[in-house]
């Protein structure tokens, strides 16, 4: 008995040091632009890429705020180099708001990419008369990222309530009646 609570408390160490540094490592995973701009951006997967307003951040050693409803008067057109065909964008179904180290943001769009390549990305005020400056983070398959980190988190808990009642069991020993 000692020996698989040993076994699974390594486990649970192991998985606890996996999940902080994949949810540390999610704001390095979300390419950064200051916009308005437009840019070629090498997009490596096929799959979902989410748009993003970062209404608080920085970039460098610059910061830059908006308001978190700026989203709304923005535009945004992603096209493919290679065939000169322009992406679909979608509203963002879940509107997802984000807290990273200082960074926060907020999903406007998302759009699908069939195969891997080079994308020009534009994004900017409708009125054009607008000219602040602001982040906009472009992440690949954000749903499945988070939904594999929330897993992990219930898998990790999980296991720690069975170290804990494992170990009780052990101490304290079967109930009599």
């Amino acid at each position: 008995m000692l020996q698989s609570i040993g076994v699974a408390t390594i486990i649970w160490v192991a998985g606890t040091a996996i999940l902080l540094k994949e949810a540390t490592g999610l704001k390095d995973q979300i390419r950064q632009f200051v916009a308005p701009f437009a840019t070629d951006v090498s997009l490596e997967e096929p799959g979902t890429y989410g748009v993003f307003l970062e209404y608080n951040s920085t970039v460098g050693a610059k910061y830059y705020g908006v308001p978190d409803d700026y989203g709304r008067d923005l535009r945004c057109r992603v096209v493919s180099l290679s065939s000169g065909k322009e992406l679909d964008l979608v509203a963002s179904p879940s509107k997802t708001k984000y807290r990273v180290n200082g960074r926060r943001g907020l999903s406007l769009w998302e759009f699908q990419v069939p195969r891997p390549g080079i994308f020009k990305i534009s994004v900017n005020h409708s009125s054009l008369k607008d000219d602040r400056q602001f982040v906009i983070g472009i992440w690949g398959n954000p749903g499945r990222k988070v939904i594999n980190l929330i897993l992990g988190t219930f898998f990790v808990f999980g296991l720690g309530i069975v170290l804990a009642i494992s170990y009780a069991l052990m101490i304290n020993g079967p109930r009599k009646s």
